[in-house]
């Protein structure tokens, strides 16, 4: 009985916690798109490229392939020789292994008898490389990179071999195609992150306290705060100092509310939640506004707390390498 007592009194001190912690939700606020710039930029006279491509066995289809493939935002692409660096492309002939015939054996029931059949398919692998050499108008090499692997062409079984033949040989066709377009965009991918200006996105999220016990106006008013300067951004990226005008209320009202930070106690106004939560939406103020080094500040803070809190970690490695970048585009 007393066993009981004490299992009852246990649930119900568990139940009054429960109900009286104070708990945080995030509201998704969409994606701000923004224009990465170059970990290794170019010079400032270099305003136009030129694309050079050469395909496996001359061939005209693939090389126009790799021509038109590769685009550097923020320069502009031309086709005369009146540019400043040019991008040097070859495509190695494909090296294919010979197609093995593979068999499946598969036994089916039906109406109580067993039935053997045989499905055929047909695999091989092709080994696939490109060079990369990107040189200025003199022909000195600026860097270079190969792009190369293999990959597995696996054909679709069926129980006629004739057929299972015929679908490899379309299989293969598809796939030769597809490895030139996914390198086309690997080195378009690779040229950009290194001297162009691609955009790119991150999602926007904020946090609000469901309020129990405790009075949090300002802090739903600094969340308000936080959602219009977003909506600034994502018409224009470059307003980052009205942003952050706008948002300085927001943040000195969040870091207000720290100072109530209790980590020990779940009931506390400010708890655990609630402190990640703050700091969080204090470094994705900063982050919104680049201001990279004081988002990494405050992002680290929160994961000190709770290692795994939202996405803070993958904004640290965000806002690092944009920070680099920054720092690269000083010189």
């Amino acid at each position: 009985m007393k066993k009981r007592i004490l299992i009852l009194l246990v649930a119900v001190l568990f139940i009054q916690v429960s109900v009286y912690a104070q708990r945080i939700r995030k509201n998704s606020l969409g994606r701000l798109t923004y224009t990465q710039l170059p970990s290794d930029p170019f010079p400032s006279n270099f305003k136009d490229y030129k694309v050079k491509g050469t395909g496996a066995h001359n061939d005209l289809y693939r090389r126009d392939a790799i021509v038109n493939g590769i685009n550097i935002v923020g320069f502009n692409k031309v086709n005369s020789e009146d540019y400043q660096f040019l991008l040097d492309v070859e495509e190695y002939p494909l090296q294919h292994s010979e197609a093995e015939r593979k068999e499946n054996v598969v036994k089916k029931k039906k109406d109580g008898i067993v039935r053997t059949y045989t499905y055929y398919n047909y695999v091989s692998s092709v080994v696939f490389k490109y060079n990369l050499v990107v040189k200025d108008k003199e022909g000195n090499e600026l860097f270079r990179r190969v792009f190369e692997g293999e990959e597995d062409i696996v054909g679709p079984e069926d129980r006629s071999i004739s057929k299972a033949h015929k679908d490899y040989k379309a299989t293969k066709k598809k796939f030769i195609k597809e490895i030139l377009s996914s390198q086309v965009k690997a080195i378009s991918e690779y040229v950009n992150n290194r001297v162009g200006f691609p955009k790119k996105a991150y999602f926007l999220r904020v946090y609000v306290v469901k309020p129990k016990k405790y009075n949090y106006d300002e802090y739903t008013k600094a969340a308000e705060i936080f959602s219009s300067a977003c909506d600034i951004l994502k018409a224009d990226e470059n307003k980052t100092e009205e942003a952050l005008n706008i948002l300085k209320p927001a943040i000195e009202a969040w870091k207000t509310e720290l100072k109530e930070s209790d980590l020990e106690h779940r009931r506390a106004r400010i708890n655990k939640k609630v402190t990640c939560g703050t700091l969080y939406n204090i470094a994705l103020s900063y982050m919104i506004c680049k201001d990279y080094t004081k988002a990494i500040e405050y992002f680290n803070k929160c994961t000190a707390i709770n290692s795994i809190f939202g996405n803070a970690r993958s904004f640290i490695d965000i806002a690092s390498n944009l920070q680099q970048r920054v720092e690269a585009n000083k010189k």
